[in-house]
């Protein structure tokens, strides 16, 4: 899947150097790879392989050097498959291998969201409010789960209403939507129908990318679910993440969060922004949206939150900051 800047003709396109960041895209179907990092040679020449093992439910790069991070539902078993390290086909190069053992990943829709579509009780949040450049509306982005609680089948995504918890009052509807292995991601266009200021559906300012951020801002990253009093704060664990949800769909090109004791992601969270502040250390200076928060998984007992960059959801849903 490629994502294109509207308006721009392939012929007219400016030619750049592959963006390390979609490493994981490019190499997804392990046949071929565009730079030269070991690491992800060596998750292009045995993607598929590893893929096809019983309980395999994650392959990244480690954030140890020269190390594939491999997460299953049965590492013990899996140690005995693959072994501490492969060797690259050409360069005879050995890279480790990190076995972690884990379970699949869940959606977080139902409880503490506050808005659905066609079912009550599949809910969500909203990120915030932004700007639709197709339909030029202000709009609003939540998950694309959310709206659309099946992966198959027809779905009209002009006629579909989603409402508000409780009084049922319709917010606005569907009018873009991708439920893709790259996208989770629905684009909601507002009517004049007001949300409950107790929501905090913020206009969403400014606009940044993982690799962009500082140190201090990769260990403060909240998001703030509609069900809590206050945001909740985590460290990015890894820029770019593939892994396998519950319903056994694999998603790439997410990053991972782990969160410090004041709490976790939870059911009803999906569509929560995931922002950083210009300046960590100044909780009143400007907010960065970053991404949407998509899912939950346990790694090795620990509870990580999955997201999906909103620079890249804008880019294919064509929708942009409000102010």
């Amino acid at each position: 899947m490629s994502i294109r800047s509207a308006g721009v003709k392939p012929e007219e396109k400016t030619q750049t150097k592959p963006d390390p960041t979609a490493t994981a895209q490019l190499v997804s179907d392990g046949l071929h790879i565009d730079n030269f990092d070991p690491v992800d040679i060596a998750i292009a020449e045995n993607r598929k392989y590893w893929e096809c093992l019983p309980g395999v439910i994650g392959i990244n790069k480690s954030k140890k050097a020269n190390t594939v991070q491999i997460v299953s539902e049965n590492s013990e078993e899996i140690k005995k498959i693959i072994k501490d390290s492969v060797e690259l086909k050409d360069s005879k190069l050995k890279i480790d291998i990190e076995h972690l053992q884990g379970e699949k990943a869940k959606l977080l829709s139902n409880k503490r969201g506050f808005i659905y579509a066609t079912n009550e009780g599949n809910r969500g949040t909203i990120a915030g409010r932004f700007y639709n450049t197709k339909t030029e509306k202000e709009c609003y982005l939540t998950c694309a789960h959310v709206v659309q609680q099946f992966e198959s089948g027809h779905f009209d995504i002009n006629n579909s209403e989603v409402k508000i918890i409780g009084s049922g009052k319709t917010i606005g509807n569907v009018t873009n939507l991708i439920r893709s292995s790259f996208i989770d991601a629905a684009v909601i266009d507002a009517n004049k129908v007001e949300i409950p200021k107790e929501y905090d559906v913020e206009k969403i300012c400014k606009i940044g990318k993982i690799d962009t951020l500082t140190n201090e801002q990769n260990e403060n990253i909240f998001f703030k679910s509609s069900g809590i009093d206050k945001p909740i704060v985590g460290a990015l664990a890894l820029s770019s993440f593939s892994y396998t949800f519950d319903t056994n769909k694999y998603m790439y090109r997410m990053f991972l969060i782990k969160h410090n004791n004041d709490g976790n992601s939870e059911g009803g969270d999906s569509g929560s922004l995931l922002y950083v502040y210009e300046n960590p250390k100044d909780l009143t200076s400007k907010k960065l949206a970053i991404g949407i928060l998509i899912g939950s998984a346990s790694i090795d007992s620990n509870q990580y939150s999955l997201g999906i960059q909103l620079s890249d959801i804008c880019d294919a849903l064509f929708i942009s900051s409000i102010c």
